[in-house]
């Protein structure tokens, strides 16, 4: 679906470390509750590379609504994004003062869950083909070869680490490949507005 830069939190500046108010258009009862699991983006009016923002709520429904937190940087007069989808959003807190103000919103790019592979097989590869079902979407497919569940992540590793299928990678239409190697698992992104079906098969012996 469409960005929002404020459907969060609506401008505010903050004169010392602490949350922000969670006042935007997504938000019921003090929680903000997305129409599909995306990124979250904290715009910044000056200049808040020095200070880190904590993004606090709930993954998608697929791994079970668990709690989800992430630490981002804040960034210069520009957006700076989280790398994990949020559900829902329940607080963001800023390690320090703003330089000026700050929303919190949501960004044009999400990814569908992560679908793990077998990896008993010796070998194997995975065959993708994306259908666009409506609206004008960009599309890629994304792999890693992390532990999606999150016990065998390697230290200092909060997240599966996504890696871009170059072959199929910003795409607007119908469009099939393969990742021709051993992965933990793959999963579509979109970054433009639009619905695509992503079929996946694990092929090997």
């Amino acid at each position: 679906a469409a960005a929002s830069a404020n459907n969060i939190a609506l401008s505010q500046t903050l004169a010392a470390a602490g949350p922000l108010a969670l006042n935007g258009s997504a938000v019921t009862g003090g929680v903000a509750k997305l129409d599909a699991p995306r990124r979250i983006i904290l715009t910044s009016g000056g200049n808040d590379t020095g200070i880190t923002f904590t993004v606090t709520g709930t993954a998608r429904v697929e791994q079970g609504s668990v709690a989800q937190t992430e630490t981002i940087t804040g960034a210069n007069a520009t957006a700076a994004t989280t790398t994990q989808d949020f559900a829902t959003v329940t607080r963001i807190v800023s390690s320090g003062a703003t330089a000026s103000t700050v929303t919190a919103g949501t960004s044009g790019t999400g990814s569908g869950p992560w679908v793990p592979w077998d990896r008993q097989m010796v070998d194997f590869q995975v065959s993708v083909a994306g259908f666009v079902l409506s609206g004008s979407p960009t599309w890629g497919v994304e792999y890693t070869y992390d532990d999606v569940f999150g016990t065998w992540l390697p230290a200092g590793v909060p997240f599966p680490r996504a890696i871009a299928l170059s072959t199929v990678t910003a795409q607007s239409g119908t469009k099939d490949g393969q990742i021709t190697w051993t992965v933990a698992a793959s999963r579509l992104t979109l970054t433009a507005v639009g619905s695509v079906q992503l079929i996946q098969t694990q092929q090997g012996n």
